[in-house]
C-alpha cells in the first residue's frame, strides 16, 4: 500500500511538472478498441489523475487552463470486418486460432483504405468546470475536497469528450 501512494505520489508530481511547463499528454481515452463503434469511458487512471491534479493545484499552475482536444482516426477497412457484420446480427464471435493470428499478421501490411482523423473542438477544463458548477449548484472549491464531486465531475467531462 505504501508502495502505491509513492507511485501515484511520484506519478502526480511528474504530470503537474508537465502541465506546468505546458507539455502536451496524450490520453487514449478508450481502454479499448471499440468494435462497433460505440463509444466506451475513459480510462480511469491518467484521466482522472490529470483532472485531480488540475483541481488541487490550480494555484501552483498558475490558474493556467487545460485544453482537450478530441481526436477519431478511422479507417475505411477494419482486420477482422468479415465477421464483425455477423456478429451485430447476433452471431456468437468465434475465438481466435493460431489461423486467425496468422492471417491477421499477414494482412497487417495490406492498406486499410481511405484514413479520416478528425480534430474536434478543444474543451477548456475550466469552462467545464464553472459550467458543471453551475448545473450542480457547488462551489468550484468544492470539488477539490468532495470526492464524489470530483468524480461526477471527472464521469461527466469523459462523456462530454467522449460524444464530441
Amino acid at each position: 500500500r505504501q508502495r502505491q501512494m509513492c507511485i501515484r505520489d511520484r506519478l502526480d508530481s511528474y504530470l503537474c511538472s508537465l502541465m506546468k511547463h505546458n507539455c502536451l499528454i496524450e490520453v487514449f481515452m478508450e481502454t479499448y478498441r471499440s468494435r462497433n463503434g460505440k463509444i466506451h469511458r475513459p480510462s480511469e487512471i491518467l484521466f482522472d489523475e490529470i483532472v485531480k491534479i488540475y483541481l488541487n493545484s490550480r494555484e501552483n499552475l498558475d490558474k493556467k487552463d487545460i485544453q482537450f482536444v478530441p481526436i477519431t482516426i478511422n479507417y475505411d477497412r477494419v482486420h477482422d470486418g468479415e465477421s464483425f457484420p455477423l456478429e451485430l446480427l447476433g452471431d456468437t464471435p468465434k475465438p481466435d486460432s493460431i489461423v486467425k493470428i496468422l492471417r491477421y499478421f499477414l494482412a497487417i501490411n495490406k492498406p486499410l483504405g481511405k484514413v479520416i482523423i478528425r480534430y474536434c473542438e478543444p474543451v477548456s477544463l475550466q469552462s467545464f468546470l464553472e459550467s458543471h458548477s453551475k448545473k450542480t449548484g457547488l462551489e468550484v472549491a468544492k470539488y477539490v475536497k468532495d470526492e464524489k464531486a470530483t468524480k461526477s465531475l471527472i464521469y461527466d467531462l469523459g462523456e462530454e469528450l467522449s460524444y464530441i
